[in-house]
């Protein structure tokens, strides 16, 4: 979801417009129990959207069921949205900067 914060400002003969796009983002990791990253995926996406000034909702899924019932198969796993944005490996820092800013 995307909402749009634009303020205006008419002072000292000048027009400033300040634009914002403030989101609402829900981000899933998809983990093994057996299969764990060595680095923590959940602490590099939260690095990454601080650098982006993104709030999101982070969640770890690592029930077989609820990870069935989004059909996933390779682990590690991100959804964004819902949206499978990265499987079957550890993102590195910019990937998942790259990946937010996609999302955007």
């Amino acid at each position: 979801m995307r909402l749009f914060l634009i303020s205006v400002d008419y002072s000292n003969r000048k027009l400033n417009v300040n634009f914002k796009i403030l989101l609402k983002m829900e981000i899933k990791i998809i983990e093994s129990i057996c299969c764990g990253s060595k680095v923590p995926i959940k602490e590099i996406i939260t690095k990454a959207l601080d650098h982006c000034k993104i709030n999101a909702d982070i969640y770890v899924i690592s029930d077989y069921k609820e990870i069935a019932s989004l059909g996933i198969m390779t682990f590690p796993a991100i959804l964004i949205n819902g949206k499978i944005v990265f499987k079957g490996g550890t993102p590195t820092y910019k990937e998942v900067i790259e990946i937010i800013n996609n999302e955007i």
